[in-house]
């Protein structure tokens, strides 16, 4: 049967760590998040110190609820395997969104590289080709595309066209 003894938390460089039933927990603040809002985390360690559990980037308590939180681990209300399941479907998720937007960004970005003639390869030959012109030749493309937009704008303010 396990303990229902309280955790003692020890004040370690900023961090309060606490151990109980082999595992050794570290409560963080994180300290870029706005005041007000919940901002520990907690991670548990084995005995030998390897990480087997992170809350970071995932959950953030306050402190009273971060200090529950391990004591219902350490009391075995929480499974880390679950806890651990739960988190690396949020990240596939999160993957999965950021993939879908990706992908329509370079359905639009191809959209227009067709609309000017230019295929994915062309394009990323004439990348490759531009990066490798150096500091200096990129300095050149710079000027030769001002001088286009300045000879573009003189010939419609010329034609009596609005000016872009």
């Amino acid at each position: 049967m396990r303990s229902t003894k309280e955790i003692k938390f020890r004040d370690r460089f900023g961090s309060l760590v606490g151990r109980k039933n082999w595992m050794t927990f570290i409560i963080r603040k994180e300290h870029d998040i706005p005041v007000g809002m919940p901002a520990y985390c907690v991670s548990v360690c084995s005995e030998n110190g390897e990480v087997r559990f992170s809350t970071v980037c995932h959950q953030y308590f306050h402190l009273d609820e971060a200090k529950k939180f391990c004591r219902e681990i350490a009391d075995g209300k929480l499974s880390l395997s679950e806890l651990s399941a739960q988190h690396d479907a949020e990240d596939e998720a999160e993957r999965q969104a950021v993939r879908q937007e990706t992908r329509k960004k370079i359905d639009t970005f191809v959209a227009r590289l067709a609309a000017l003639g230019l295929s994915c390869r062309d394009f990323l030959e004439l990348e490759v080709t531009y990066s490798g012109l150096g500091e200096v030749g990129r300095e050149i493309m710079l000027e030769l595309m001002r001088e286009e937009g300045e000879a573009r704008r003189a010939a419609q303010a010329r034609d009596g066209r609005p000016v872009t």
